[in-house]
Order: C-alpha cells, then structure tokens, then sequence
C-alpha cells in the first residue's frame, strides 16, 4: 500500500486515548445504552461493525438518533463497569463482513468518517489494497473480538452473541435472555442481495475471489476460531 494511504500515528495514538474517557469517568457511552435491565443489570448493546448492529439496536430500543458508536468494551468499560452490565453484541461471517464494508465504502461511496478524510484517494481502491488500508481502523473493521471479548476470567466475553445468519432467530434468543425485543421488519443497510454470490457483488472471477478469501481468512481467522465459521460462507456460489 502506498505511503499516501498510511494513517497517521499521532492521529491514532489520540484517537485510541480517548475512548478510554468513558471508562476513566465510569460513564456508559450513551450510543450502548438501552432501557432493558436483566437481573437488575443495566442492558448495553456493543455495536460490532458490519454485523446488523442498525438492526439490532433497533430491536433492544436504543436511541438511534445520535449515531453510534464502534468502542469495544475493553476500550470503553473498566472493569466494575464490565461485570455489571448486560451486554449483547452481533457476529457475521468475517468474509461476508469484509465484502459489506468494501461495498458500502468504496462501490456505494458512503465511507462516513473514513470517506470525508480520504475523500477521492481511496475511490476505486482495489479489495486486497482495501484489506492493507482498512486493518488501519480496527475500530472499523478490526477482529470482532473487540467487541465481544473482555480481559476478565469471570466474564471474558459478552453476555449474548448473536449471528447475523441467524437474524431470523433473534427475537426468540433474545426473549430467552430475559429481554423483550422490538421487532424489526427488515434488516438495514443490507450490501448484498440473497441471491447474489460474492463473484457477482465484486466482479471477480473464481481464482481471483478464492485467492481473496485466503488473504481475509489470514487476516481474520481468529474470528472464525472463536464463533465457529466455516471457511466459506453462504452466498459464496450464486
């Protein structure tokens, strides 16, 4: 990847800084919060980017009016913090996850933070200079165990993992936890249709779409390790 493209380290070292304010100051981020308590425990959910988490906020009723928010907990939560909350955050396949991101910032050009301070520099940017560029801002696309783990041995991870391929089970799993969902009719920001393989979404014939699943599965296997991905997702022929 070329120098141009480099994220600033100054500007990450400050950026990482100061997700730490909430957790000094022991304040919740205000995007996590919800009106659902479980067992006397306030409700929390850690919006894991790419992974339905517009949807998911919806159905646990947090205010969507003010954005949000991709803070992990091991940033954003100190311990005491951590242990007495309930916390419920969303997983996907992390190739399906990868090509959402790639399609929604650089073919659909609604990169967000990302697109206003790169503007035209990242326009067209190829998928595999993409994978280099993004592992930049892990706070956009970094290892989903961000978002779900903790370095606690009496909680290491979130309270309730949810699986975007499993969306159509999320109410009954989240009842089952203790918690009465809204529903959602629809999911949003939705990047690929149902009857759409990856070669058709990217353009990219067989030998180049096997080569970049390799490249992404080196990057992320860890994530597949840890919520129990196959290799290849569905979808991955039309």
């Amino acid at each position: 990847m070329e120098k141009a493209l480099r994220r600033n380290p100054l500007k990450m070292a400050i950026h990482k800084a100061s997700k730490r304010l909430y957790a000094i100051t022991g304040t919740i981020p205000r995007k996590h919060l919800t009106p659902h308590r479980v067992d006397g425990r306030q409700v929390v959910v850690i919006h894991n980017p790419k992974a339905a988490g517009s949807s998911l906020k919806i159905m646990l009723s947090a205010d969507t009016s003010i954005g949000t928010t991709h803070t992990g907990p091991s940033q954003a939560y100190s311990r005491r913090m951590w242990h007495s909350t309930f916390s419920v955050v969303a997983v996907r396949h992390p190739f399906d996850r990868f090509v959402s991101r790639y399609v929604f910032m650089i073919l659909k050009q609604r990169g967000g933070v990302l697109k206003r301070e790169w503007g035209d520099r990242i326009q067209g940017m190829d998928l595999f200079t993409f994978l280099e560029f993004i592992g930049q801002y892990p706070g956009k696309l970094g290892p989903q165990k961000i978002w779900t783990h903790f370095p606690s041995v009496s909680k290491p991870v979130a309270d309730l993992i949810l699986k975007v391929e499993e969306s159509d089970n999320w109410e009954a799993q989240i009842r089952a936890a203790g918690i009465n969902p809204h529903p959602v009719e629809e999911r949003k920001n939705v990047t690929r249709a149902a009857d759409q393989s990856f070669g058709q979404v990217l353009s990219l014939t067989d030998a180049e779409l096997a080569h970049l699943e390799e490249e992404v599965f080196a990057v992320y296997q860890a994530d597949y390790e840890a919520y129990g991905y196959d290799r290849l997702p569905s979808g991955w022929r039309a």
